[in-house]
């Protein structure tokens, strides 16, 4: 594969990463999505910085729900450091890149996920491989399901109550779904165990319809659950407060298809 030379150079030298991005053509979507994500500033002045660019028609192959959901404040792109074969990407230190060239010419991705199309575009601050196609995250693999099933410490008791209700297949779905999962010791409250019916309406009171990450709360928030009952939110000095009496433990454990926020009580219709 022959390098491409990079663009005009601007007049104090090359561009940085993004300068050179944005003076390519098809790569629009990518440049878009890097100014939504609030990731330009980084990428123009982060040192030492490889790109793995999709073009326009790698995202315009990935289906629009998955791309919807993509362009919430949850989700970020990856942005990678030169480490041998292997890169690690900024997003989260369980994706990694594998770089192979089976036949000594091309670079292929992840076993196939990607093939590296055009390589080489310099910048000041880094360099730019083209890619054609989008290389999702791992966490897009788990439901808001597998994401509370997997914290055994915390949300156990959670766990439990949602297979007692059968939401667990409910929850695996398509989404984007919003939980704001009680910890264990929040379902003290309940001295004996409901009937199915209430135990199904205490569940659905904690699940929204939606992403909707913390940085999209804010104070007098109202949000109506799948139970069709509001939640309310209040921000102050002392942390995230929703209905007046219930804490949020730790924020944005992200899904396929939701997202998911600990919270250090129950709410009760």
């Amino acid at each position: 594969m022959q390098p491409v030379p990079a663009p005009a150079p601007a007049p104090d030298g090359l561009g940085n990463i993004v300068e050179v991005a944005v003076s390519l053509d098809g790569f629009s979507t990518l440049v878009d999505l890097v100014v939504l994500a609030e990731l330009d500033t980084a990428l123009a002045t982060l040192p030492s910085v490889t790109v793995l660019a999709p073009t326009d028609e790698a995202f315009a192959a990935l289906d629009p729900s998955l791309v919807e959901a993509l362009t919430t404040p949850a989700y970020n792109f990856s942005v990678l450091s030169p480490e041998g074969l292997f890169l690690t990407t900024l997003n989260t230190a369980e994706d990694r890149v594998q770089f192979r060239s089976p036949d000594g010419q091309s670079l292929v991705l992840n076993d196939g996920a990607a093939n590296v199309v055009v390589a080489d575009v310099a910048a000041s601050n880094g360099v730019i491989h083209a890619i054609d196609a989008v290389l999702l995250p791992s966490f897009l693999q788990e439901t808001v399901a597998t994401v509370i099933a997997s914290d055994t410490s915390n949300l156990s008791t959670l766990t439990s109550l949602l297979n007692q209700a059968g939401l667990v297949e409910v929850l695996s779905g398509d989404g984007p779904f919003t939980v704001f999962a009680p910890i264990n010791e929040a379902f003290d409250v309940l001295t004996e165990l409901p009937d199915l019916d209430t135990l199904t309406d205490i569940l659905t009171y904690h699940v929204v319809a939606g992403m909707y990450p913390s940085t999209l709360i804010e104070d007098g928030l109202e949000l109506t659950t799948v139970l069709g009952s509001t939640i309310r939110f209040s921000v102050t000095e002392m942390g995230v407060m929703i209905n007046d009496n219930v804490p949020i433990e730790t924020t944005d454990t992200v899904a396929g298809n939701g997202i998911v926020h600990k919270i250090g009580g129950i709410f009760l219709p």
